[in-house]
């Protein structure tokens, strides 16, 4: 599923989020920033990135144009289009969290009267 595709590329393990499963023939092995550079035909950037030991589309997504400068990405183009890719990406694993349904309240109370018996 794309949810399970865009929890591996953003190196979350299941169950955090992004469903589970299926899926994921997308992209080549090694599905995190270097897999987004493939996406957006960039993956000639992917040692720069592993170089500076970028490696996941969080903290990829925490970086700025100047960052991606100083690291050897020349082309502002190529930056904008990184930058963008990865922040939007970050923005989508967000909101499915924010859908994901909280535990069942019946969990919660049957642990809090077992242990006032206690």
């Amino acid at each position: 599923s794309v949810l399970a595709w865009v929890g591996r590329l953003l190196g979350l393990e299941e169950g955090e989020g992004c469903g589970g499963g299926g899926g994921g023939a997308l992209l080549p092995a090694g599905s995190d920033g270097r897999g987004l550079l493939w996406l957006l035909s960039l993956e000639h950037h992917a040692h720069t990135l592993e170089r500076e030991e970028v490696g996941s589309l969080w903290v990829l997504a925490q970086l700025s144009d100047d960052s991606l400068r100083k690291m050897g990405v020349r082309a502002m183009a190529a930056r904008a289009r990184i930058l963008e890719a990865a922040k939007g990406l970050r923005l989508i694993v967000d909101g499915v969290r924010a859908l994901e349904p909280p535990p069942p309240p019946a969990a919660a109370s049957s642990a809090a009267s077992s242990s006032a018996f206690f």
